[in-house]
């Protein structure tokens, strides 16, 4: 009988593992999927700066 409780002691603890595991991953794509998105945010926003200057300067020699 305490094999038996070991053992189900040692599933439980697997699957307890696992499951954290797989939280670990969901976590860490969570945080990539929000560097992405502040990445293509910064990239945007650059794009838009430079376009700004470009008609300020136009405006200005114009």
């Amino acid at each position: 009988k305490a094999e038996l409780e070991v053992r189900h002691l040692h599933e439980k603890l697997d699957y307890l593992i696992s499951r954290q595991w797989q939280r670990l991953a969901e976590m860490q794509q969570m945080q990539l999927d929000a560097m992405h998105e502040l990445t293509a945010a910064k990239k945007v926003k650059r794009a838009t700066r430079a376009v700004r200057r470009k008609t300020a300067k136009v405006r200005v020699e114009g």
